[in-house]
């Protein structure tokens, strides 16, 4: 895809890609989606031609009020803009953005994920980011908050919660209950089903962080790709200008 956009090979129907924009500006900006539609509205406005614009939605997204933001994919636009534009010193000033600002973000959700072994661990792990007690810095920590926050992930956190409360529940119950065959049975099958909801939110959770690593690994190929290009092109711009003085 990144390669068709280089090499402007595509035609894209305007009709389809206005109609998309108009939807994305009906989200409203104090949505939690109205970030997205802007960058998801400015791929659109790059397809149709209307750099400036896409450009203007992505230096909103790097504003001081969104330092929180987490829109790596924005940096490979810019890159892409500035160089089918023929900015190419803009396009390498995009490229090397993109490493300072990302590569240690990467590094560090790679360090953080080798260190646990099992869903148990990271489960424990993300009841620390829910908690804000984990030990994350604080260009990483909205980032992992935000990819473990999703709704699915917080209905399975929810449910480890309520087998955990029904626990203390009947840790609190009359010992003749406790001490019965009933009670002992039904306590086991709560830490059983307890033992596997940990297991399983640990995993989806686990999936989740995988995907934002791999996520971040492909916009790298992606910026890298988009370098390579630059580079192709200086270096035959160079080889241009060396025949022709050359021949003078």
């Amino acid at each position: 895809v990144l390669a068709a956009l280089v090499d402007r090979v595509p035609r894209f129907d305007g009709r389809l890609l206005g109609q998309a924009v108009e939807a994305w500006n009906t989200v409203d900006q104090g949505s939690e989606y109205w970030l997205d539609a802007l960058f998801e509205s400015s791929w659109a406005f790059f397809l149709a031609d209307e750099y400036s614009r896409a450009l203007g939605n992505v230096h909103t997204l790097f504003s001081p009020y969104f330092n929180e933001a987490y829109y790596p994919e924005a940096l490979v636009l810019k890159a892409v803009t500035f160089f089918v534009n023929c900015q190419l010193e803009n396009a390498m000033a995009m490229i090397g953005q993109f490493h300072e600002r990302y590569d240690p973000v990467r590094q560090e959700l790679e360090d953080i994920l080798s260190r646990f072994e099992d869903n148990t661990q990271f489960f424990d792990f993300l009841k620390q980011v829910r908690a804000g007690e984990a030990n994350l810095s604080a260009q990483v920590r909205p980032i992992v908050g935000s990819a473990l926050s999703d709704r699915e992930v917080l209905r399975n956190i929810e449910y480890v919660n309520v087998l955990e409360s029904e626990e203390q529940r009947l840790a609190q119950a009359p010992a003749e209950l406790q001490n019965s065959s009933l009670g002992a049975r039904i306590l086991q099958d709560v830490a059983v089903a307890k033992s596997f909801a940990i297991d399983q939110t640990g995993d989806l959770a686990r999936a989740r962080y995988q995907r934002l690593i791999d996520e971040l690994a492909d916009l790298t190929n992606q910026i890298d790709t988009v370098e390579l290009e630059v580079v192709t092109v200086q270096r035959g711009t160079i080889d241009q200008e060396l025949q022709q003085q050359m021949t003078e």
